[in-house]
């Protein structure tokens, strides 16, 4: 994968999965970042017309805050509970869970015990998957727990 540079960044776990249940733990000190999976073997493309963000690659799907999600690199905007609603503030903890039996990803935050859950259609997001974080412009800090 190549990276442009001044564009927006994204991190890809070094794990796969393609069978069971895996949860990973993350904290978020700052930033607004994406959080989810995508598929290992579909390369991320930059979208040029939204300043370069790698998160509306085809195979990704996940989270961000107050936008809705990601379906497949598409933006499914739609009404939150609170679960990414406090992301501004330092150190709050999230679960993501991926449920490769049942193609499904789900997200609790920590601090409020709300979650959300999507399904992940694997004709557009096949085996094996991997974390994706994605990055914005601005600082962010993400840590793995």
């Amino acid at each position: 994968m190549s990276v442009k540079h001044g564009l927006c960044g994204c991190a890809l776990g070094i794990h796969s999965y393609s069978s069971g249940i895996h949860h990973i733990r993350i904290r978020v000190d700052n930033g607004n970042p994406v959080l989810g999976i995508h598929s290992r073997n579909i390369p991320l493309m930059p979208d040029d017309y939204c300043w370069g963000t790698y998160s509306n690659s085809p195979s990704t799907y996940g989270w961000l805050k107050d936008r809705g999600r990601v379906l497949n690199g598409k933006w499914d905007s739609y009404e939150l509970k609170q679960l990414l609603s406090n992301m501004k503030k330092n150190s709050h903890f999230y679960t993501i869970t991926l449920d490769c039996d049942k193609h499904r990803l789900s997200m609790i935050n920590e601090d409020t015990k709300e979650q959300e859950e999507m399904e992940v259609d694997i004709d557009h997001a096949p085996f094996p998957w991997c974390l994706y974080i994605g990055l914005p412009k601005s600082t962010a800090r993400i840590s793995l727990l």
